[in-house]
Formats: structure tokens, sequence, C-alpha cells
């Protein structure tokens, strides 16, 4: 598979992250790494074919500025990471919210397996410097993160160098619970089944302290129901409706839950954004109208309220 063809403008984030190096340069760095995720294992999902890590996706969401307000004001990380990304992939949102201030003690990075994590520390020269602890691993696995009340005790009271210490003995996360501010996820929900995307909800809640806030984004579709892609055939998964994620965050225990439906191909996101996503979606879904779900929710808090994001 040949890489298409990437603009100036897509290159940017990474060139300003690596010091305002030569764009092509970059373009070089990029292409290196890109072929080695292609002949590496599957899965090698829609993001990592067409590219779409290149710029960050967390700056895009309405909730991002008040959320970067929640963790400078919840003290300096030193008790619990305060932003968990989960399916952090190459890493490119965590690089970004270093850039816009949180710092990598107030960060931790998850996914299910190392391999895209070790790409971006490729791809951002950072492997001696990484942006922020990471930890692998299936969070809808009740082996990684055990349900409430079955895991170890909370370690929110303990410093950080010990939280990394301990999820790297104890092999799961069970002493984040109830520990986090904010909890995000980008373009995750729609690579799991369904019962799957309920497992995850209900996690990143278990992870959230009273008053903490999920935000995110994922590809939805009008009516919700399962989905294949084309470079997965046979592969279950399921796209929700807004209709359908917003019950469903209820359901699980979340509120002031709010979930916006961009139509595909609306002028909300570039042009080249939507041909590039429309690659790798099978033409078996065209019959359904897709969308883009742009999603938060917040953990019910004893005492304080907090405003909707607008």
């Amino acid at each position: 598979m040949e890489p298409r063809n990437v603009d100036d403008k897509e290159l940017e984030f990474m060139a300003q992250y690596l010091g305002n190096q030569d764009l092509a340069a970059v373009k070089g760095r990029l292409l290196l790494v890109w072929r080695q995720l292609m002949a590496g294992p599957p899965p090698i999902y829609g993001c990592i074919r067409e590219m779409l890590f290149l710029e960050p996706k967390l700056r895009m969401h309405p909730c991002y500025s008040q959320a970067l307000q929640l963790v400078s004001g919840a003290g300096d990380g030193t008790t619990a990471p305060l932003w968990v990304d989960i399916g952090c992939a190459v890493g490119t949102d965590v690089r970004a919210l270093r850039m816009d201030g949180v710092g990598a003690n107030q960060l931790l990075a998850i996914d299910v397996t190392p391999t895209f994590w070790n790409a971006g520390l490729q791809l951002f020269g950072d492997a001696d410097h990484p942006p922020c602890p990471a930890v692998f691993g299936d969070i809808t696995s009740d082996a990684f993160l055990p349900p409430a009340g079955a895991g170890p005790v909370s370690m929110a009271c303990q410093p950080f160098t010990a939280l990394a210490q301990e999820a790297a003995k104890a092999g799961n996360l069970g002493h984040l619970v109830g520990a986090v501010q904010v909890a995000s996820s980008v373009a995750v929900l729609h690579v799991l089944p369904e019962e799957g995307v309920t497992k995850l909800l209900t996690k990143m809640l278990l992870l959230l302290r009273p008053g903490g806030l999920l935000l995110g984004n994922a590809m939805g579709a009008d009516s919700p129901g399962d989905w294949e892609v084309a470079y997965h055939p046979g592969q279950r998964r399921y796209l929700h409706s807004a209709g359908s994620l917003h019950k469903e965050l209820q359901r699980v225990g979340y509120e002031r839950v709010l979930v916006e439906a961009i139509p595909w191909g609306s002028e909300a996101m570039p042009a080249e954004f939507w041909g590039r996503i429309n690659s790798h979606v099978g033409q078996e879904n065209m019959l359904r109208a897709r969308q883009i779900l742009v999603f938060s929710a917040w953990k019910p808090a004893a005492a304080r309220v907090f405003a909707h994001c607008r």
C-alpha cells in the first residue's frame, strides 16, 4: 500500500513539537514510521492507514478548555494522574496536552498494546523523554481494571512515582479507581462491539473522581447498529447514534450528558478530513447516514455542580 499525499498543513503540529523542524524532514520521518507500522502485525486501524493521527483531535472538542481548567485547578498531579487518555495510539493528543500546559505528572496514556505508542516515540523523537507515563492493557477487562470493590485500595493519596510502580507491579489499574479528574477517548468507541462500548464507558466512570469529566468523539450513524470496516471483514463493531449514546451514558451512570452529531461531510470539519475517513469505511455502511459523535459527560458529584460545555 502506498501512502496518501500529506499536505504541509498536516505536518505543522509535528514540526512544532520537533522544534520547528523542516517540513521535508518531518515528512521523511513520518513516512518511515508509517511504513514500519503498515508492515507490522494487525490490527492496522483506519486512522493509522490514513494518517489521521497527524493533528490533535482533543483541541477541537468544545469542552477542551474547561477540561484544562479542571486539571490546572485540581492539584499538581503528585497524587494521581489527573488526565487519562484512553486509546492514546501514537500519542498526538497527550503531546498537545503537554504543549497546552498539562504536566507529565498529570497525564497517563493507556492503550491495548504498546505498538502505536512506541511508533509515536519514534515519530515525535522523544523516546528519551516521553510526554507522560503509559500503561498497556484492555481497560474493558476486569483483569486490567477490576470492578469497584474488587481491586487494590485506591492510591490517590500516594506519590505519582508510587502509583506508576504499583501499575507495573500489579498489572492493572485498580489503584486509580476514583482518582481521575478528566478521561478522554478519541476514535475508540466505534472499534468495539456494542457490549464493549458499554464496558468501556463503565470503566471510564469507575476511574473518574466525583465531578470528573469524560470527553471524546467517535464515528456514529443516524440509527445505531453493527458495522463492518472494509479492511477487517467479518469483525463486528457497533455504531451508536447520538440518541442511543446519550441514553447509554445516562444508563451507565453519567449525568449532564451532551452528545452532538456532526453530519458526514459537514463544513464543521475540513473537506480533506472527510475524504480520508471515507476511504476506509465499508460501502455497506453508505445505506446509513454516518456522523461524528462528539460527547461529554460528568460523574455525579456530591456537592459541586459544573456547567455544560458550549
